[in-house]
């Protein structure tokens, strides 16, 4: 059911979609939030429409333990993830069992949380 990446900093996993219909059953949703990384990372500004955005949900389990979701749109696939056993900083800055952003300059920005 879990695709993990072994060498990824943050312990990201990735759900297939039946997985994460059953997991909904089991977690309660507490915060969503989007956010946004540069499209280009060498743009001194985003100019404030160039942008890409994704979501962060912030679920907690039946044992109240809290587990954190990134959902996004690429130009080939939605892309879910989730961090069982990390921090919110895991789906924020990580994509792929990578940094989103490798260079010092920007950082990933919340728009809004609900």
């Amino acid at each position: 059911l879990f695709n993990t990446y072994p060498d990824c900093p943050f312990n990201s996993t990735q759900l297939n979609n039946v997985t994460f219909v059953y997991s909904l059953l089991l977690y309660r949703i507490e915060s969503i939030s989007v956010w946004k990384v540069p499209l280009f990372e060498w743009l001194p500004t985003d100019f404030g429409i160039l942008f890409h955005a994704y979501l962060i949900i912030e679920t907690r389990d039946t044992d109240s333990e809290f587990h954190y979701w990134s959902f996004e749109k690429n130009s080939k696939m939605l892309v879910m993830q989730q961090t069982p056993w990390g921090t919110k900083r895991n789906v924020v800055e990580g994509l792929y069992g990578k940094l989103r952003l490798q260079g010092k300059y920007w950082k990933p920005t919340m728009l809004v949380e609900e």
